[in-house]
């Protein structure tokens, strides 16, 4: 399991090198609303990070390296979910935050 884990990290780190800033969802994140998720980005736009990495890890999880290298970790829930569920709920979530930001009435 580690060894798949590390195999996967080092190709993930090696996609984000070039990011801004690097976001590992992981269930020992931090549990954030959608509120606290449009602040989040709020702040990181007003710190002027421009490119923003959401890291997401196969079905093992993240590798200790790739938290490690994260600037914040985040939990989209505590539950386990497919690479690609984890993709479309952090769309959504990222879709509710920015219409927060912008005033629309839509996350609710």
């Amino acid at each position: 399991d580690e060894v798949v884990k590390a195999a996967e990290a080092a190709l993930l780190l090696e996609q984000a090198a070039s990011a801004g800033f690097r976001v590992a969802l992981d269930p020992g994140g931090k549990s954030s609303d959608s509120e606290e998720l449009a602040g989040l980005l709020t702040q990181w736009e007003r710190q002027g990070i421009g490119t923003v990495c959401f890291l997401i890890g196969g079905h093992l999880g993240l590798h200790r390296s790739v938290l490690d290298r994260a600037e914040q970790a985040l939990s989209l829930s505590r539950l386990t979910f497919t690479h690609e569920m984890t993709r479309l709920i952090l769309l959504e979530q990222l879709y509710r935050a920015c219409t927060i930001k912008a005033g629309h009435k839509y996350h609710k």
